[in-house]
Formats: structure tokens, sequence, C-alpha cells
């Protein structure tokens, strides 16, 4: 890990389909087992070594403040707004962390996403300066972000893809190294220029993956390993983190 790695968290979305437990907080203030979905990870990443995090936020933003101030009372914590986060989606959101990140590696992570903290470990370790933490085992469907390979690398990844021919699912944890981040902000913006602003950022990683196949700005993999995680999306996401995969996590 660099030492000046940035920690970047993407909280700017509503949380539609989690209604109506998201109608009066965004989805990663969401408790489980007494801590919210910030807090888990908030502590995961102070636990693997970074000290420097710019949250991306939107929809309650002074509450998603209020919560990293309170889960950092040693500071640490940036704030930058999507203001457009009703009419947009998440490649807008990386492309405002990234221009606010010049020259800096960076961890992604998507804010309603728990996971173990040991894929932390495994994704900072991770040899190359970009890697997608990938779930090699759970079923895919239209919904899953998926990831297919070539040469041990990402070759595409996107939710529309042919679930046969894939690898697994992309499960929102990514390691983003400073020379692909400017690369990224360049696609995101002639994304935008073109008035394409629903992308979901990993749209963003396929076009670098399809046109520099083992080039430098390629993605590694790193598999989750059979560890526990869960994207939360609706109320059955919700339940079953709560139920079965909260318990599972250490700290």
């Amino acid at each position: 890990m660099s030492a000046d790695m940035r920690a970047v968290i993407l909280c700017a979305g509503r949380g539609q389909r989690l209604r109506p437990l998201t109608d009066e907080r965004p989805k990663c203030l969401l408790e489980l087992g007494g801590r919210t979905i910030l807090e888990r990870c908030l502590s995961a990443m102070r636990g693997a070594g970074l000290r420097d995090f710019l949250l991306v936020t939107g929809y309650r933003a002074e509450m998603v403040e209020a919560e990293a101030r309170r889960c950092l009372p040693e500071g640490g914590a940036a704030f930058i707004s999507n203001p457009d986060f009703e009419e947009t989606n998440t490649s807008v959101s990386l492309r405002i962390a990234l221009n606010a990140s010049p020259g800096r590696d960076c961890l992604q992570a998507n804010g309603d996403v728990l996971f173990d903290p040991a894929l932390l470990d495994d994704l900072l370790r991770h040899p190359a300066p970009n890697a997608v933490v990938v779930d090699e085992a759970g079923p895919l469907g239209a919904e899953e972000v998926k990831v297919t390979v070539r040469d041990g690398r990402v070759a595409r990844i996107s939710k529309r893809l042919d679930p046969d021919i894939c690898l697994g699912e992309a499960i929102g944890l990514n390691r983003i190294g400073a020379a692909t981040a400017a690369e990224l902000v360049r696609i995101y913006e002639d994304f935008e220029a073109r008035g394409e602003r629903s992308h979901f950022f990993e749209a963003g990683f396929d076009r670098l993956a399809a046109g520099d196949p083992g080039g430098r700005h390629a993605f590694g993999l790193v598999s989750t390993a059979g560890r526990a995680w869960i994207e939360i999306d609706t109320p059955e996401d919700f339940e079953h983190a709560r139920r079965d995969i909260a318990p599972k996590l250490r700290g």
C-alpha cells in the first residue's frame, strides 16, 4: 500500500429499492448488529492501515458526514458532493472522487457493501496497482456485475455479460492506481460529454480492460475465497445481511 493511498467510499445514492428502510436515512447508515454499514466499512479500512478517507455524498449528506465524523474522531474524513445524485449513477460519483484525488492511489468501496475486513488485506497486498475483488462462488444473473478473465486479469466487467462465460461477480471493492485513475476520469468525462450519466463506474473499468488487455491499466483479480460479503439493495438483502452475514464478520 502506498503511503498516500486514499480510501474512496461512494455514499451518494438514495437506495430506492430499500424503501421504506431508506425513507429517512441513506442505506450506508442502516444498522446491522448495532453498527451502521458505514461504520463497519470505516473500521475495516482503518484496521487495514488507511488513514485518509473521501466520501462522495448526496442523499441526506449531513447524516453521512455526521456518522463518518463520529466513527473517525481523530479526523481523516473529507466529503465531496454529487449534486446530481438523483439523475446520475456511480460513474459520476467516482469521477468526482478521482478528480478530487489527483496523483493518488485509491481503494474504492461501494457504501452499500458489507464485507469481511480480511478482503482488504488481500486487495492491498495484490502486486498490481489495479485490482477487483471477485466472488467466484455465487450464482450469476442479470443483476450481478460480472467478470470475464484473460491471462489472470479482468477481460470484461459488466452486468450485461453472459453468466455462462464469467468467472464471478465483482463485489464493489476495488483498487485503482494513480495512472489508471487519471485515465478513468477521461473516460467518465467522455461518457458525460455524450450525455451518458447513468453508467455504473464499472463501465470505465470495462472500457480500459477491453481496450488495453494486459497493459498498464489492466485490473488484477482478488478472490473472496469464500469470505462473507453482501451488497444490500433490497429489504430482502438487508434481512439476509442481518441474519446471516453480519454475525460472521470479525470486528
